[in-house]
């Protein structure tokens, strides 16, 4: 029988908009939440971040490792986000090492560090979420119109990949067309937002090729996320 998630630790995702039963999963005794979940949750907190500092950086090695600082209005924390071989799989340390950096800043700043990781800590517990947690596309691919707006996401991410640097990049992702998309696929169809890794999903994918492109759209990724977790609330209530 599944353990049951601590009363503490429901009652602080409750208190972002966060349903505990399909935001987190028990790996081996780890509590464990999605990255997506933690960034709707530094959105309704109003976590703002500063530039990351860089500790380390060899790209050729896949070694990236920064650190990032947060804030809300009366508390700031820092943390350090590391990717190297040893602890990553994919191909994308920098965005690795950014989420991890970010996710624990946030974990600190609403007070679950230490009782909470982020399912990018560790590859284990992405692949324990195959097996024991929550997954999105197990039930999805029923949601009507799914076909359409996976082949609406693969159109949208050829044209990410076609674009040749930055300004054309950050042109495509704020077309009317483009933010429509985007927003519908947060609000509906979550497993075509964010995939089973880092670098696939609508967003995975964007961001994967504006690190490629040294352009920053975590801000855009952000507002879509925050704006669908608010449709979200309004349709709760």
């Amino acid at each position: 029988m599944p353990r049951k998630l601590d009363d503490s630790i429901a009652e602080i995702l409750k208190k972002y908009g966060v349903d505990p039963a399909t935001a987190a999963w028990d790996c081996h005794g780890t509590w464990v939440v999605y990255h997506k979940t933690l960034e709707m949750v530094a959105a309704k907190a109003g976590i703002g971040f500063e530039p990351p500092v860089v500790i380390e950086a060899d790209t050729e090695k896949k070694i990236a490792v920064i650190a990032v600082t947060g804030h809300t209005e009366t508390m700031s924390a820092w943390s350090v986000g590391e990717a190297a071989p040893y602890n990553n799989k994919n191909s994308y340390p920098w965005a690795m090492a950014e989420k991890r950096a970010k996710d624990r800043v946030i974990l600190k700043l609403v007070g679950l560090s230490g009782f909470v990781y982020s399912e990018d800590e560790a590859d284990d517990f992405k692949e324990s979420r195959s097996n024991n947690g929550p997954r999105d596309d197990m039930t999805e691919p029923a949601k009507p119109g799914i076909s359409k707006v996976r082949s609406e996401v693969s159109n949208a991410v050829s044209e990410f990949h076609a674009c040749g640097d930055g300004d054309t990049l950050l042109a495509l992702i704020n077309t009317p067309a483009m933010k429509k998309l985007a927003f519908r696929v947060c609000c509906d169809y979550s497993s075509e937002w964010i995939g089973p890794e880092p670098s696939s999903g609508l967003a995975g994918c964007l961001a994967a090729v504006a690190e490629t492109l040294n352009v920053g759209v975590q801000d855009w990724i952000t507002k879509v996320e925050s704006a669908a977790l608010e449709k979200s609330r309004k349709g709760a209530k």
